[in-house]
């Protein structure tokens, strides 16, 4: 403080006001390529830096005792402007997990926070589960919990139950045909039972359908050993047609 009223030179300040979460850090701490204020780093901008993980979370709460951490570049994140420019590494955009509080980071994959969980914050650990996963052949999304839940929900190839050995096949389990979440759920057939057409996305046909003179596959190599292939005989757009 100052030893009379308007003492000239003024007294700096000693504290910075962070003003999204309204936190008061100590003023020596602008500047230091530390990140103090919390949710977004704000007091480092102008050093072109903000918190993110993994090298550097942002704390959470209003303290000046935040262990210290050497924060990001902006330009190496993405910022989650809606949520006071808090940024998340470039990677995780569009990876079908929310790590924006908003979602933001989703857009282009078409998610938001009714369809997904999201953090309170940015970099929260543990992270959000992934609630979509995306079917590699078709592109289609489908929800995260139907993977590995032994019903085919990805088109032409049930990629999403590979790991346990089951392909979608007619006339049991026929293949969806189109993006969608609600296909009526069917007992897959184990991938010994089946010809897979490894050439269509793995989708599998009857194995006695191979070589019976008519094109099952997309692509008609079921019947190679017949010699036959799509331009002497119609081919199928998908398997199981």
């Amino acid at each position: 403080c100052p030893a009379v009223c308007g003492q000239t030179p003024e007294m700096p300040a000693c504290k910075f006001r962070c003003e999204f979460s309204g936190c008061l850090i100590d003023a020596e701490f602008v500047g230091d390529e530390f990140c103090d204020c919390p949710f977004n780093c704000e007091e480092e901008a102008g050093r072109g830096f903000v918190c993110g993980p993994p090298s550097c979370p942002c704390p959470q709460v209003c303290r000046d005792d935040f262990p210290q951490c050497d924060p990001v570049p902006v330009s190496e994140l993405f910022l989650c402007s809606e949520s006071g420019g808090c940024g998340i590494n470039q990677n995780k955009v569009n990876d079908l997990t929310c790590d924006c509080p908003n979602c933001e980071d989703e857009t282009d994959a078409g998610l938001d926070c009714v369809q997904c969980r999201c953090p309170a914050v940015c970099g929260q650990t543990p992270e959000m589960p992934a609630c979509k996963f995306r079917c590699e052949f078709s592109g289609c999304l489908i929800d995260a919990e139907f993977v590995g839940d032994e019903f085919c929900d990805c088109p032409f190839n049930c990629e999403e139950e590979a790991g346990r050995g089951f392909v979608c096949g007619p006339p049991s389990c026929p293949c969806p045909q189109v993006c969608r979440d609600d296909f009526p759920q069917c007992d897959p057939v184990p991938v010994s039972e089946l010809f897979l057409c490894s050439e269509s996305g793995g989708c599998g046909i009857n194995q006695n359908k191979v070589n019976d003179l008519t094109c099952d596959c997309p692509n008609c190599e079921d019947e190679t050993d017949a010699g036959l292939d799509c331009v002497q005989c119609r081919c199928p757009a998908v398997c199981g047609q």
